[in-house]
């Protein structure tokens, strides 16, 4: 998995398939913010990502912190607070 770069006009999570090569969109905001740092799930049943509302990795706006299913549906707000969220991990 991998987040479009953020030089891109607008931002998208990816997944990439070892054997076939094939790449295919997992998520794309339909508010154009940019996913930064997605973390599959210890089960693999859901990714964890912060949303920027820029695309500009030298600044640190307040973001959110979001998971979605496997399958790139039911996107949840996990934390929405004033501050920067980066470099999420699951706990076990």
């Amino acid at each position: 998995m991998f987040a479009t770069q953020r030089t891109a006009p607008q931002g998208a999570l990816w997944t990439a398939d070892v054997d076939s090569l094939a790449v295919t969109k997992l998520f794309e905001d339909k508010e154009g913010r940019f996913p930064i740092q997605p973390t599959w799930s210890p089960d693999a049943q859901h990714v964890m990502f912060a949303l920027d509302p820029t695309n500009d990795a030298f600044t640190h706006p307040a973001n959110g912190l979001f998971v979605i299913k496997a399958d790139g549906t039911g996107l949840t707000l996990i934390s929405g607070t004033d501050d920067f969220k980066s470099q999420p991990e699951w706990w076990q």
